[in-house]
């Protein structure tokens, strides 16, 4: 300990002020309005990003370990010293900085303006989150994290899903809400629109692939079981029962039925092979399966795939869904146009994707989600764009399975913009969609770019794309599955075990009938 300085009490040190006080505002430099941000504040003196002892207490909300979301009240306590600061809302808006000293004791306040590069809701696209759950926190903090997130966000739509795990769902805050509560939420200058609905999972092991997890929104009642399986519901329980169950009572009550997490489950296939499921959430837990190894698959079994996605835990990432709605905003129009496949999903770049096949070739007719009825040897006018704030690199045609075409990015004002115009010829029943590169880029919560369309379907003498080589490959794996899933679960009597082995068989059958009719017919 050093001696104190001659002349000085000993105490003054100790009762200097070491932090500041900042109220950073963010504002349209466009309209001068007040507006829900993310904000990183880097202390000059370290070269560090600062990060409070006990994220749960900061002021603001908590987005990861280097962000925040701040309303127009929220106030930060940071060291006192040289700091620089960054905000951003959402996808649509520019990034802002500045520096500034911070006196110790002193109460500072910072105007950070941020400017629109693009308004997709001018096209009546929405942007939305179909898988949230929130826990380890209380109501009144998560109140104010649905009521500002999303704003910060420009996430307009939000489902909140109540799921169940044994032990640990006591600490899950979001369980708590219901649709009345939600419906509190409503509203606001943007709007907000909040559904509710439910996860219903099975695993084996702690967290390892079972039957998989489907999201089934807007509910009135809970679907019982929550959870099925041993791993999840404990001990006593048993393996019994298959997700399909859940997806028949959701159908008979007309909730959405969104398959959750990729391809992660063995009774995927099934589900979609069965046409059970009305949207695929992509990427709303992690990216370890690309597009060709999985959801193509279902594209060239004929089936129309509408993507979506969500966040899971917490708003984590900027991945959000965008739905085209005309008319007024509701829970059931968005659902209602997701179900038909005007979506796309993005975590930084905004997609369009048009086609025509009139003699003008306008591609103003035909847009994401509908299907051309077309002939061998026309020509289809495909015209995609996309526009974003970080450089995806290049924008690409997909057109069933194979990238038939691409443009690279090019930088203009404070975006980075691609666009395709080419004529596509038709050899037969298909489908096209528009996407970025894999891992290419990351976007300002530091996480990597995706974005990808829902398809155009093109439809030949009324019939759809149909692999057989897919189609078979697809019957020998939920036949592999049959044998997982008979080796890992714990059934109540053998008649249980049969009971969830037909989900595997039904989907076999339908693949195997259609696989024999396609080659008796030579198609």
């Amino acid at each position: 300990m050093q001696p104190a300085r001659p002349g000085t009490d000993p105490g003054d040190a100790a009762r200097t002020p070491r932090t500041a006080t900042l109220r950073v505002e963010v504002r349209d430099a466009a309209t001068g309005q007040l507006a829900p941000a993310n904000v990183r504040v880097f202390l000059k003196d370290s070269g560090e990003v600062f990060r409070p002892n006990d994220p749960r207490t900061a002021t603001g909300l908590y987005r990861t370990p280097e962000w925040y979301t701040l309303d127009a009240t929220d106030e930060l306590e940071l060291p006192a010293g040289q700091v620089r600061i960054e905000a951003f809302r959402g996808i649509e808006w520019s990034v802002a900085e500045t520096e500034l000293g911070l006196s110790p004791g002193g109460q500072h306040r910072v105007r950070l303006e941020l400017s629109r590069i693009h308004d997709i809701a001018k096209e009546n696209w929405v942007s939305g989150n179909t898988h949230l759950h929130l826990q380890q926190t209380d109501r009144a903090y998560a109140n104010r994290y649905l009521r500002t997130v999303p704003l910060a966000d420009e996430v307009r739509v939000v489902f909140v899903s109540y799921l169940e795990r044994a032990g640990d769902d006591q600490h899950y805050i979001s369980n708590r809400y219901r649709p009345g509560d939600l419906i509190e939420l409503n509203g606001g200058p943007a709007a907000l629109r909040f559904g509710w609905g439910q996860e219903t999972r099975h695993n084996f092991g702690a967290y390892g692939e079972g039957y998989g997890h489907v999201l089934l929104l807007d509910l009135d009642e809970l679907i019982q079981p929550v959870s099925t399986g041993v791993s999840l519901r404990g001990a006593g329980s048993h393996d019994g029962v298959p997700v399909a169950a859940a997806i028949e009572r959701a159908h008979e009550s007309g909730a959405t039925v969104i398959w959750a997490h990729n391809d992660f489950g063995l009774e995927d296939i099934p589900n979609w092979v069965a046409q059970r499921v009305h949207a695929q959430n992509v990427f709303d837990g992690g990216d370890d399966t690309h597009y060709d190894a999985s959801f193509y698959r279902y594209l060239d079994l004929g089936l129309k795939i509408p993507f979506s996605t969500g966040t899971d835990w917490f708003m984590t990432d900027l991945m959000r869904v965008y739905v085209q709605v005309g008319g007024e905003l509701t829970i059931e129009s968005w659902l209602r146009e997701l179900r038909a496949g005007r979506s796309f999903i993005t975590n930084g770049p905004l997609l369009y994707l048009n086609a025509d096949t009139n003699a003008d070739m306008n591609a103003d007719n035909h847009a994401i989600g509908d299907t051309i009825e077309g002939r061998i040897g026309d020509a289809v006018r495909v015209v995609a764009r996309a526009v974003g704030r970080a450089d995806f690199k290049r924008l690409e045609i997909v057109y069933n399975g194979r990238v038939i075409h691409a443009s690279a990015t090019r930088k203009q004002g404070p975006a980075f913009h691609a666009g395709i115009d080419f004529p596509l010829e038709i050899t037969g029943p298909g489908w096209m969609a528009v996407r970025i590169p894999w891992h290419n880029n990351t976007n300002r919560l530091g996480e990597v770019l995706r974005a990808h369309t829902s398809p155009i379907y093109i439809e030949v003498d009324g019939e759809r794309r149909f692999d057989v080589n897919t189609a078979r490959g697809l019957v020998q794996e939920m036949s592999e599955s049959m044998n997982v899933l008979s080796a890992k679960g714990v059934f109540a009597d053998e008649a249980a075990r049969q009971a969830v082995l037909d989900v595997y068989r039904q989907g076999m059958d339908r693949l195997r009938r259609q696989v024999r009719d396609h080659v008796e017919e030579g198609r």
